[in-house]
């Protein structure tokens, strides 16, 4: 995904009497004893409470449903606002979007599901996608692997614990995996987590050995799936609480799928038109008349914008299968038309690609005409030379992770905005440490701009120009909340 964080910031441990700070998400017996070895190594340690030692626990601390609230200050709220009824989101730096907060990340690999009390490589996952998916490359993950034997079982492999690991979870080697070696040498395996903390991305461990050419399925074990059915739902919640979700697709097969995620049934349609469905609603429109499918998305829009919702448009690229009515056209034409009219308006619409062609030029296209994202469908073909069809688990898990990635954006540089003045430099920096300019959609690259000036005028001349400050704040605020 290229709207993440995927690439290295300034290294933050080499600052003199700096102390890394570290997450640790595990079960409490586990989290306690790591929490105070780091502790006693000099890292700054977090250790969230779960309400329930399960899967779906952690993946509601990770995606929560809603955002906590706080009210703004009074003296910093802005002109014109009713006091009593503004709110500003407070973003959770334990969340996963924002990750970024934190010099190192260590999890524990298994979990337990609350609905059959199964055994699930959670963790593995979470970490995974947060390198793989997300493309968060900049810190340290370490995986604490409670039970090196369940990967064998897992993978029906005759390979170590490591090998398993690896080619199911981490085939670029990327993540560190330090398994509990038993109660009389415990003390070694926090030794070996803390120096996976002190190395960082430095600390080099062989790739898996693989065939050049292997169908990434052969890969799947049921366990993997059941941890991604786990965080899909926890995704369409968190993106359900926070955004309208509009889906354009000429394969009423993908619309169906997509909106199961929001527990929406889709009633069946005939293929050869472009469907639009209003996932909310569960309503479907379709039409092979680009003018009414221009003006049905328009109409969303609108209607999003009067209730002032951000609106999330997923749009299919080609639409192969449409026997258009006038001159052919493409989601790339949609998207253009949408930035276009909607003006200023457009803020409040985040517009998302989901295409079998995985052309450069195709993506670029994309981008440069309002999409802040793209995301590629898989192919069942062995060549690449092909047009994808196959939306599968894995697919719509990277759309809805994309989805409520575009999501968060939008509410931490809301938070950003209406953070406190007098701490105007600790935002700043955390802004452009949690979600650093180039990990920000395309689209939004003027709001994250905008709220970094805000910031930084704020910390700079409250004191030597105070009336020029407040107008930034008055015109940068009226111009994007």
């Amino acid at each position: 995904m290229s709207s993440q964080s995927n690439a290295l910031p300034p290294d933050q441990s080499t600052r003199p009497g700096h102390r890394s700070r570290v997450l640790v998400l595990a079960h409490s017996d586990l989290a306690e004893p790591m929490a105070r070895y780091l502790r006693h190594r000099g890292c700054d340690v977090e250790t969230p409470h779960f309400e329930k030692d399960t899967a779906e626990a952690c993946a509601a601390l990770l995606f929560p449903e809603k955002p906590e609230m706080a009210k703004p200050r009074k003296r910093f709220a802005l002109p014109g606002w009713n006091h009593d009824t503004a709110e500003i989101p407070v973003v959770n730096p334990a969340s996963f979007f924002a990750w970024g907060a934190y010099d190192a990340v260590v999890m524990q690999d298994l979990w337990q599901t609350a609905f059959d009390r199964r055994m699930i490589p959670f963790g593995c996952m979470v970490t995974a996608t947060d390198y793989y998916v997300r493309g968060n490359f900049h810190q340290p993950k370490v995986v604490v692997v409670t039970d090196p034997a369940f990967y064998g079982l897992m993978r029906q492999s005759t390979g170590t614990c490591e090998e398993a690991l690896r080619i199911a979870f981490d085939r670029n080697a990327q993540l560190q995996f330090v398994s509990l070696i038993g109660r009389a040498h415990h003390h070694d395996s926090l030794v070996r987590i803390g120096e996976a903390i002190e190395n960082g991305n430095g600390l080099k461990t062989p790739r898996p050995k693989r065939k050049r050419r292997t169908d990434e399925r052969e890969y799947d074990a049921p366990e993997q799936a059941l941890a991604l059915s786990v965080l899909s739902r926890t995704l369409a919640t968190y993106i359900s609480s926070r955004a309208r979700v509009v889906l354009v697709d000429d394969d009423e097969a993908t619309i169906r799928l997509v909106a199961a995620q929001f527990n929406t049934v889709i009633p069946r349609r005939d293929d050869g038109s472009v469907h639009i469905c209003d996932v909310r609603a569960g309503e479907v429109h379709s039409s092979d008349s680009f003018t009414e499918i221009h003006r049905q998305c328009e109409r969303l829009v609108r209607e999003a914008g009067e209730a002032k919702e951000l609106l999330i448009l997923v749009t299919d690229i080609l639409f192969d299968a449409v026997a258009w009515v006038g001159k052919r056209k493409t989601g790339i034409d949609l998207i253009e038309l949408l930035r276009e009219s909607n003006g200023s308006n457009s803020r409040k619409l985040g517009i998302i690609g989901l295409t079998g062609i995985a052309s450069p030029l195709v993506m670029t296209s994309a981008f440069l005409r309002g999409a802040d994202a793209v995301v590629a469908k898989s192919s069942g073909e062995e060549s690449s030379l092909h047009h994808a069809h196959l939306v599968d688990d894995r697919v719509v898990y990277k759309l809805l992770l994309t989805m409520a990635s575009h999501c968060f954006q939008h509410e931490f540089l809301f938070a950003k905005r209406h953070a406190p003045r007098d701490r105007a430099r600790e935002e700043a920096a955390a802004m452009s440490r949690i979600l650093p300019s180039h990990a920000v959609s395309p689209h939004l690259q003027a709001e994250w701009e905008a709220t970094q000036y805000l910031l930084e005028s704020q910390a700079t001349y409250a004191h030597t120009a105070p009336e020029t400050v407040e107008r930034a704040v008055r015109r940068i605020r009226e111009q994007f909340d």
